[in-house]
């Protein structure tokens, strides 16, 4: 921890959480531009190097916990945009709220005035619905792996995802609705 707080560095807590929520915003939203994610990687690796060699230099006291805060959300920063330039680079392609553009992608979406070429995107692959991308960090930098997804199992303990409808109606307490 005290590696990581130096007075001296030349970043500082503001500089760092500019230019993480920057890059993950511009390169990690709801649109993603294949190079500008790599490149972006690039930038991240380079940001999280350079805060393990000179640390962050908090402004005052009180800002060190903001300081060791800023320096792990580089790190998430570097492993969202490792996992989503190994997923891009393998040809995945848009899923849920995030589209991949692809000049040659099979998707156009359409405005008032016309089509809107440049930001044409892929669709979502069938297969990349049976898997998750696992991402661990290894030394300085991180690796990223894929498994099956686990079987679902309707007839599991209640949990917010699957039951969070039958909560919000009251339909969680029908006892006699599984009977049927």
């Amino acid at each position: 921890v005290a590696a990581a707080l130096r007075p001296d560095s030349p970043l500082s807590v503001r500089g760092v959480r500019a230019a993480v929520q920057a890059r993950m915003s511009d390169q990690a939203g709801m649109i993603c531009d294949p190079a500008s994610v790599a490149t972006d990687l690039a930038k991240a690796r380079a940001l999280t190097a350079e805060i393990r060699a000179r640390g962050i230099a908090p402004g005052r006291a009180s800002e060190a916990g903001r300081a060791l805060q800023w320096r792990q959300m580089a790190l998430a920063s570097e492993a969202v945009l490792t996992a989503l330039d190994a997923y891009i680079r393998a040809g995945g392609g848009s899923r849920g709220a995030r589209a991949i553009l692809d000049a040659k992608g099979a998707s156009l979406p359409l405005a008032a005035d016309g089509p809107l070429d440049a930001y044409r995107f892929r669709v979502e692959r069938d297969g990349d619905r049976d898997e998750q991308l696992l991402v661990r960090l290894e030394g300085d930098g991180f690796g990223v792996a894929s498994r099956p997804n686990r079987p679902f199992d309707e007839a599991a303990r209640s949990f917010f995802e699957r039951d969070w409808p039958d909560w919000l109606t009251g339909r969680i307490f029908d006892l006699d609705a599984g009977a049927a």
